[in-house]
């Protein structure tokens, strides 16, 4: 799976969290750099925050857009809902 540069990143319920910044593809690491434009009061998250963090929930409703499978890291997003 590949998700370009300005994929909206969303909370499972489907609000909008920020977009990405950098073109990503499965197997990549992901950074905190890799997201931007953050909306709905949403933080960035920062290099040392676990990634089921506040920054991991939605401010709205305080649902995940980003969480820990197993090794792996999925990301929910406006168009193919989780990935990775």
């Amino acid at each position: 799976m590949h998700l370009n540069e300005g994929t909206i990143i969303t909370c499972e319920e489907g609000h909008e969290i920020c977009e990405l910044v950098d073109s990503i593809s499965s197997g990549d690491i992901l950074r905190s750099s890799s997201f931007g434009n953050f909306k709905n009061s949403n933080i960035q998250p920062q290099p040392q925050d676990a990634i089921d963090g506040p920054s991991s929930h939605c401010s709205i409703c305080g649902d995940q857009w980003i969480k820990p499978v197993g090794i792996r890291i999925r990301l929910h997003t406006k168009e193919y809902g989780w990935v990775f």
